[in-house]
């Protein structure tokens, strides 16, 4: 628009009313040309927009809508403090999502920790399985003062943990797979590591341990130091690192548990729409009265013992099963389930109630499924033992108790009387370690693919192999498991020795609700031998088992991983309880049977509450 003048129809002081008005307008148009557009804007250009404007704006009359955010950038001085809040996260405007709008692709791999999670706890291991590239050595000699120097990218490829820890507490670390451990170094430190432009960190204090050579057994217990808040352990050099470290406060060194365990007392789907329902897992308690009394059984390692369980061959186990089939042919049928190395067979027994006729459909009762293995290390004849006598119970005896009859028209069973039947038959070879291992030297409940590890020690007596799932015994395993629709899996096992006196029960699971199964039970299952033989020990703080988590490769991680309850049940092949040293007695082949029977029926009561 070009200016214009006024004519000469008003008078000389209107027109240059009118051409000053104009030239004004002009001017500050002008002015904001040189403001905004070109982004100049200063003190005296503020002022200069004041004097053309004038009143021409009032109060009130600019708004928000009325800039052009294009035409320059504005900070935070410009904003309130609560738009500043606001935009800190402190406030409910800060990118909260909207409710089911998170999808999958939005959370990075490795984001979610179990830590932040509801369905993991915290075990007293405070080892969370990370190690780092650093070497740990003392820097000068014994006369000079050392100091334990840790050293990032030292040569070739270190192993070493850090966990906080409190100062003066005590604390023990020990490495359960010690066979992939070739170093065993342990410091402490203030801080955690801050290296210096050589890739050093002085931790101020000596090494406590040099263990590599003087500590085979790869435990170490010491006070930490005041102002040390961390530990520090070089356990692996150029090798597989151990999968199995305990790092807990105390003295004594436990049984290996993750630092993180699955909690099964987690949330279901309810009926509703999108209604989630608080359902944990509430274990169902068997009581003492409620328990199957075992009738007394007979010795199996006496001179006159009418079986001598050192004699007996998988061949005689098969033979006194068959034998119950024979009693029982439309309950048990046989099958062979496999092969293993060397051709020897290995059969399964399927333990099937007769039931009513379902008419017009073709149908039958949906029963519940037990899976039970005994024998998977051969030299271990207590469990596979007493699982026959548990069968034996279950087909004979059900008419005269309300536990077996449950259990003998309610349940399916899947049993394997005997897994590894090379190290029952060969117990002098030195491959089976006196039976344990199978025909190639395998540890076959090390041998499944959940947590697997390679040991670097073939002879070691947990060796599982170099791959997971390569030996027959643990296919065949793994085959029932994952397509015969398993309901419960028993593991039986024994053991000679163990950490507590007191113990003759060890029940070993991956789930909480396994754990708090057994618990329970060994809780109500002592008070029964207690209160039925003054002989064992009275004290209300003394009970018979204990509970933990399994090993990588076994077994309790795989069915986990499946979602099969179940876990490994071992007994004694000694009544330590009662101080006495004779294996396979009465008594322990009796309570022994007691225990793997009502073990199962609880498993059926909870399965069906």
């Amino acid at each position: 628009m070009s200016k214009k003048n006024i004519g000469t129809l008003w008078d000389r002081t209107t027109r240059t009313d009118i051409n000053n008005n104009f030239a004004a307008l002009f001017k500050m148009r002008e002015i904001l040309n040189n403001l905004i557009i070109e982004g100049h804007f200063t003190e005296q250009q503020m002022g200069d927009v004041l004097l053309a404007l004038n009143d021409a704006i009032k109060k009130g009359h600019l708004s928000v809508n009325d800039i052009d955010k294009n035409k320059g950038l504005l900070d935070q001085s410009f904003m309130s403090e609560e738009f500043l809040e606001q935009i800190a996260g402190n406030t409910p405007i800060n990118s909260v999502p909207a409710d089911e709008s998170v999808t999958t692709g939005k959370i990075a791999d490795n984001a979610i920790v179990p830590s932040k999670t509801n369905f993991f706890y915290k075990t007293p291991n405070i080892f969370d399985g990370e190690y780092h590239d650093w070497y740990i050595y003392d820097y000068g000699s014994s006369s000079e003062n050392p100091t334990a120097y840790l050293r990032r990218n030292y040569q070739g490829e270190e192993h070493t943990l850090m966990v906080q820890v409190i100062p003066g507490e005590t604390y023990t670390i020990k490495i359960h797979d010690k066979g992939n451990s070739n170093q065993f170094t342990i410091a402490t430190a203030p801080t955690e590591p801050s290296f210096d432009e050589t890739g050093i960190f002085d931790m101020g204090k000596p090494v406590h341990l040099q263990g590599k050579h003087s500590t085979p057994e790869r435990e170490y217990t010491l006070t930490i130091p005041e102002g040390d808040n961390y530990l520090y352990a070089m356990v692996a050099q150029d090798q597989e690192p151990p999968s199995k470290i305990q790092v807990e406060q105390g003295e004594d060194a436990n049984v290996y548990t993750s630092p993180y365990m699955l909690n099964t007392n987690l949330y279901i789907q309810g009926a509703g729409e999108n209604e989630n329902q608080e359902a944990p897992r509430k274990i169902k308690t068997l009581t003492s009265q409620n328990m199957y009394n075992v009738p007394t059984l007979e010795s199996v390692n006496l001179p006159d013992s009418t079986v001598k369980i050192h004699d007996v061959t998988s061949t005689d186990m098969f033979g006194f099963y068959d034998s119950l089939m024979a009693d029982n042919p439309t309950y048990i049928t046989k099958e062979l389930a496999t092969n293993e190395t060397t051709g020897l067979p290995i059969y399964k027994y399927i333990f099937k109630p007769e039931q009513p006729e379902i008419g017009r459909i073709e149908a039958e009762t949906d029963l519940l499924h037990f899976f039970i293995v005994s024998g998977v290390h051969g030299s271990e004849k207590a469990s596979w033992w007493c699982v026959y006598e548990t069968m034996k119970q279950i087909c004979e005896n059900w008419r005269n108790s309300d536990v077996l009859e449950s259990l003998r028209w309610n349940v399916k069973f899947t049993v394997i009387p005997i897994v590894n039947v090379y190290g029952i038959d060969n117990p002098d070879d030195p491959i089976t370690l006196g039976g344990k291992k199978n025909a190639n030297g395998i540890d076959i409940n090390r041998s499944f693919p959940e947590g697997f590890v390679v040991y670097s020690d073939p002879e070691y007596a947990g060796y599982g192999g170099e791959e997971p799932l390569t030996q027959p015994e643990a296919i065949m395993i793994a085959d029932i498991l994952q397509n015969e629709e398993v309901d419960f899996y028993a593991d039986f096992h024994n053991f000679s020795s163990n950490p507590n006196p007191n113990y003759f029960m060890w029940n070993i699971s991956d789930e909480m609700h396994g754990i708090n199964m057994s618990q329970d039970y060994y809780t109500h299952l002592s008070l029964k031998w207690k209160k039925q033989d003054e002989l064992f020990p009275q004290s209300n703080d003394v009970f018979f088992g204990y509970s933990s988590v399994g090993t990588g490769g076994s077994t309790p991680p795989y069915i986990s991983s499946l979602g099969i309850p179940g876990s490994i049940f071992e007994i004694s092949h000694t009544m330590h309880p009662k101080g006495d040293s004779s294996q396979y007695s009465s008594e322990v082949v009796t309570l022994g049977t007691e225990a793997q029977l009502n073990w199962l029926y609880l498993a059926y009561k909870n399965l069906t509450n």
